[in-house]
């Protein structure tokens, strides 16, 4: 597919598109492994577990869309 003068692949459209629902779903549910109480995001460390996680928002999206694209790459 081609979008602004760019070859885009299948699986990097599979992947944006992972990254934008994973987001979407995870702003909306807000799970308290990456929110405190009064929804803002956790920080990313040990240590205090009402402010800090291992488990932060960039990060999680971020290891979901690249194993989506990963894996869409390998199987198609």
């Amino acid at each position: 597919m081609k979008l602004f003068n760019f070859n885009l692949s299948e699986a990097l459209i599979v992947g944006l598109i992972a990254l934008l629902v994973t987001s979407s779903l995870l702003l909306h549910y807000r799970p308290r492994i990456m929110f405190t109480e009064d929804y803002k995001f956790k920080k990313f460390g040990t240590g205090n577990t009402s402010i800090n996680t291992l488990f932060p928002f960039w990060l999680v999206i971020t290891v979901l869309s690249i194993a989506v694209y990963v894996m869409y790459y390998i199987n198609y």
